[in-house]
């Protein structure tokens, strides 16, 4: 199967925040930076209004262009509710690589992703957007 996008000159989410924190004007972009807060709600408002969990919500999964409008990517790890028997993963067991973002009850509990687990992720997400020096080295 391919899929095809539209061109999107874009970088990665994590290398958008570490430009804006090293950027002397980063405290006049809250109006970019809430509208980006808002697109990232957003797409996840749609996959989830649309019976899709995305499961693997991180700043490398998400690209911003020079004018703050983004895209949500890798939906590799998603899942769909009610979804056909011939789209399942024949693995049978599902890996999530990124426990950074990860809702504690999956990670620790094993508990199956959900919505919730997604909104979890998009908080870290938040976090990372408005505090990018409280969180570590990028």
């Amino acid at each position: 199967m391919y899929i095809a996008t539209s061109h999107f000159k874009s970088i990665v989410f994590r290398s958008y925040i570490y430009k804006l924190s090293n950027n002397e004007e980063y405290s006049y972009a809250v109006e970019m930076l809430n509208s980006i807060a808002e697109q990232i709600c957003l797409a996840l408002a749609y996959l989830h209004a649309n019976k899709v969990t995305h499961e693997d919500i991180k700043p490398e999964n998400i690209v911003v262009n020079k004018y703050g409008e983004i895209k949500v990517c890798d939906l590799g790890l998603s899942k769909m509710e009610k979804m056909p028997l011939t789209l399942k993963s024949t693995t049978g067991k599902r890996c999530h690589e990124t426990h950074t973002h990860m809702c504690p009850r999956v990670f620790m509990y094993k508990e199956p992703w959900s919505n919730e687990s997604d909104m979890f992720s998009v908080g870290c997400l938040l976090y990372e957007l408005y505090l990018p020096s409280m969180c570590g080295p990028q």
